[in-house]
Parts: C-alpha cells; sequence; structure tokens
C-alpha cells in the first residue's frame, strides 16, 4: 500500500486487517503526531475492540519521557519492567488499575493482573 495513492480500497483493506486482529499497538513517536491515518486506525479499532489497544511510545533514549497527544492518555501504556517477587524482567502493558504482559495483550487477553502493595 502506499501512502501517495490513498483510495477508498486502502480503508477498506485496513478495516478489514484490523477486524482479523486481537489488538492493536499505536507506536508513538515523533512522527507519529503528523501521520493522518494513526488517529483514524486507532479510533476505528477502538471502537469495535473493547479497548484492546495500548500505546508503545519510542522515545529518544531511556531518560525521556513520553508526551503525545492528549487522547493518547486514554489507553495503557506497554514498558519494559521487572516482576517484583523475581526481578525478571518483561514487557507489560500497564494501566491504572492493572497489568498484563506484552504477549498476553497480544493475544486479545482481558485478564488484567492487580498491582499488589
Amino acid at each position: 500500500m502506499s501512502r501517495d495513492n490513498v483510495t477508498s480500497e486502502t480503508a477498506d483493506l485496513l478495516r478489514k486487517r484490523m477486524k482479523q486482529s486481537k489488538s492493536l499497538i499505536y507506536i508513538a513517536t515523533q512522527n507519529s503526531t503528523e501521520s493522518k491515518w494513526m488517529p483514524w486506525e486507532l479510533g476505528y479499532f477502538d471502537g469495535f475492540s473493547d479497548g484492546s489497544v495500548a500505546v508503545l511510545p519510542l522515545l529518544e533514549n531511556s531518560s525521556s519521557s513520553f508526551v503525545g497527544q492528549e487522547y493518547l492518555g486514554l489507553y495503557p501504556k506497554v514498558e519494559k519492567g521487572q516482576y517484583s517477587d523475581t526481578g525478571g524482567s518483561e514487557t507489560f502493558v500497564k494501566k491504572n488499575t492493572g497489568w498484563m504482559t506484552l504477549s498476553r495483550f497480544g493475544k486479545g487477553s482481558e485478564s488484567w493482573s492487580q498491582y499488589t502493595r
């Protein structure tokens, strides 16, 4: 698919592929704020997926903080982290009320683990 030749067939194909997917990871970069398609794809997928969307911010370096479009704050965020009991590292999808591994999220899991204190 060419970004220079966008047609209704392009949108139809994107809809078809998204309906075949269990989750969507929105990769937020410095350039994604300029995209005309990414917000449309995010909104379309979120509209039928019941929250199977997460944001993966790509930062310049590990000390950078993520500042994206305001609406991206509605979604869980993908982050590297460690298990508190074993110290093993993992990639997690995190939201205020819970977390799950990126692998479980990608498979369409709706079972969030709760944070312990």
